[in-house]
């Protein structure tokens, strides 16, 4: 009787520390963040960041950590779905095409304006504002197109910006 209680209590024990070491650290994740905001400040929504990053594996963490430029940040595809580019509902009324246009212009900045030297956070900024005055100008198709698009290359050629 005596195993059977020691043994109980020693897959609890197991089980505290087993959860302990799988559990989040929240300081890390948030450390981790705020080192990507500030390499890629007009794009990294630090909130989205945090909630996303108990989910990321290790090698994206450490991606996050080392990438000095939006442009390296988007070279993991899971970091712009769930770090550069937050989701959100698909357009059915102009606040809708609004939220889709934010999500069009950061993939316009993320891939056209990151291919300029030395561009820093007032050239993303205006970008960013310049386009969102062009694109409630446009069709849901171009702007699904822009929001779809690979590289700024297919912005320009296929979607006509």
């Amino acid at each position: 009787m005596d195993k059977k209680i020691l043994i109980v209590g020693g897959t609890v024990v197991i089980g505290i520390v087993a959860f302990m070491a799988l559990k989040p650290d929240n300081n890390a994740c948030q450390d981790i963040c705020q080192k990507a905001k500030q390499n890629c400040p007009s794009l990294i929504d630090q909130t989205t960041c945090q909630k996303n990053c108990s989910k990321f594996s290790q090698e994206t963490k450490d991606h996050l950590e080392k990438s000095k430029s939006c442009q390296e940040l988007s070279q993991k595809p899971e970091l712009i779905i769930d770090v550069i580019i937050p989701e959100t509902t698909k357009p059915e009324t102009q606040e809708a095409k609004g939220g889709d246009c934010q999500l069009s212009c950061a993939n316009y900045t993320n891939k056209c304006l990151t291919l300029v030297p030395n561009a820093d956070k007032n050239l993303f900024d205006q970008g960013m504002a310049s386009c969102m005055s062009d694109c409630l100008k446009w069709d849901n198709k171009k702007i699904e197109c822009m929001i779809n698009a690979v590289d700024c290359q297919s912005m320009t050629e296929i979607c006509g910006l």
